[in-house]
């Protein structure tokens, strides 16, 4: 799955912890710690820090991406 863009409206849902998201990756659970703190002074801060863990950590945290955003469309 490709990380949406920064624009994607679910970016905000995430970030401002609207639903619970049990993480199955240390590093994801410990990467959404942080944006649920920056969140709270800067919500375009902590999209932009989730944003760049999942570019760079796209096949680590797959199962978390697929969590967060759905599953793929296709077609």
């Amino acid at each position: 799955m490709k990380v949406p863009p920064t624009t994607d409206p679910r970016w905000n849902e995430f970030v401002r912890c609207e639903r619970n998201y049990p993480m199955k990756c240390l590093a994801s659970r410990i990467m959404y710690g942080q944006v649920k703190i920056l969140a709270k002074r800067d919500a375009a801060q902590a999209i932009r820090l989730a944003y760049e863990y999942f570019q760079k950590n796209e096949a680590l945290a797959a199962d978390d991406l697929r969590m967060v955003f759905g599953p793929e469309k296709h077609g």
